[in-house]
């Protein structure tokens, strides 16, 4: 579960702060986790609002980079792809920091770095109680240290020695199969999942279109949304008919990918094996004059927008409701494309399921749906909100305002009480222009 990020300098944002610890208001309280470890209670929904070009999208991009250069790293020599705030001197050349706090099984974490586009300046992982802190290593520049509580030993030593100043310890740990850390790196690899508008979720395999749980509560879902789809499935296609640029990208990717193993971009898969490749094109299938029995394909581009929304994000919805592994989703513009009432849906299926107090997934997502913003479906404290003053993005936690539980939140986002709206200017008509 991610308890806290803190980031500073990034984009439009010179310092942010996201906490999922629920706040002190009763509403529905029977679906926030207790963790022991910290004391406290964790919420397994969050909803970030903010008017366009607010700063939300930089926010995802925030996880984005951070999840990237941890699980990918970037090779010996190369920059590191930090993006500073820019509008300020001052800001432009100085570090970016990153601060998670996680609970990983029951152990809980605080894991940060300091990078600029050359380097890392500093990384730290520490191992917290409820009284006591436990550093399991640190790092300022190249220089790499381990505290008590961490076995050294002379191979971990050697990784550390052979880390490149434009590498993170962690992850050089993790490509040199050192299981001490691993489970910090698998919870941004495997726990940690991001769904940007128009991409697919790293979770869209070759289950999505068998005939096994996770695709079957997939095909189920779309048909309850009755965008008439029966199912998904895939064909082999040749890379002729694949558009080039897609082809381009396979390409760069394949060369990185180990035998067996398969990618995917947009609709297509790609599959490796015995030094073949093989592509698969994600299909629709509908039935005929309404008969299931007689069944055609269509290519996913020939679909609406918003049949395409759901197919994109239904791998990852579905995966919050594997009680045997915790996820932790991240959507931007979880909304486009999307009917208020099939949003609002996606989000009571996931809290009906997967929000208890044993649960340990979460859910969190940018949006503009306003009708989202309402005290039965979601907490006051699930709720954040983005405002930007002078090319400067700040977020703000709604259980700030210190609001009634009965009170309407709709009208009075719109009408700018709490921020997190577009300033929009008026302007005036052809006659008062002449006038």
């Amino acid at each position: 579960m991610l308890i806290q990020l803190k980031v500073e300098n990034w984009k439009s944002f010179p310092k942010l702060e996201f906490s999922a610890l629920a706040g002190k208001e009763r509403l529905h309280r029977d679906r926030l986790t207790s963790a022991s470890q910290l004391g406290a209670r964790i919420l397994p929904v969050g909803a970030i609002y903010g008017g366009n070009a607010s700063g939300k999208t930089n926010f995802f991009k925030a996880l984005e980079f951070a999840r990237r250069y941890v699980v990918d790293g970037v090779k010996p020599g190369r920059m590191i792809g930090v993006k500073p705030f820019a509008l300020s001197a001052e800001t432009l050349e100085s570090p970016t920091r990153f601060q998670f706090e996680i609970l990983v099984g029951d152990v809980f974490y605080r894991y940060s770095f300091t990078v600029n586009r050359f380097e890392v300046l500093s990384e730290r992982l520490v191992e917290i109680r409820r009284t006591v802190e436990y550093e399991l290593f640190a790092r300022c520049g190249e220089q790499i240290t381990f505290g008590k509580k961490c076995k050294w030993s002379s191979a971990l030593a050697v990784v550390a020695q052979g880390t490149q100043k434009n590498l993170l310890f962690l992850t050089n740990s993790a490509f040199q199969k050192r299981e001490e850390f691993r489970p910090v790196y698998d919870w941004f690899q495997k726990t940690l999942l991001l769904v940007s508008p128009g991409a697919w979720s790293g979770l869209f395999d070759m289950r999505v279109t068998t005939r096994d749980p996770f695709s079957q509560q997939i095909q189920e879902t779309l048909r309850e949304f009755d965008v008439g789809i029966e199912r998904l499935d895939r064909i082999e296609v040749p890379a002729s008919r694949v558009p080039f640029h897609v082809n381009l990208q396979i390409q760069r990717e394949d060369d990185a990918q180990e035998e067996g193993s398969g990618f995917q971009i947009g609709p297509y898969f790609v599959h490796k094996k015995d030094g073949k490749q093989t592509i698969y094109e994600t299909v629709a299938v509908r039935a005929v004059d309404g008969d299931a029995t007689r069944q055609t394909t269509f290519k996913l581009d020939e679909e609406s927008e918003g049949a395409r929304r759901l197919v994109e994000l239904l791998p990852a919805l579905t995966a919050l409701r594997d009680v045997e592994r915790s996820r932790v989703v991240f959507i931007d513009e979880f909304d486009r494309s999307l009917h208020s009432l099939v949003a609002r849906k996606l989000i009571e299926d996931y809290l009906d399921f997967c929000a208890t107090s044993s649960t340990r997934s979460q859910l969190f997502f940018t949006t503009h749906d306003a009708l989202l913003m309402d005290q039965n479906l979601l907490r006051r404290d699930e709720i954040w909100l983005v405002d930007k003053q002078d090319d400067r993005s700040s977020l703000c936690n709604l259980d700030a305002f210190g609001l009634r539980y009965d009170k309407s939140l709709v009208n009075a986002y719109l009408l700018g009480r709490f921020g997190g709206v577009p300033k929009l200017r008026s302007r005036k008509t052809s006659r008062e222009q002449v006038e």
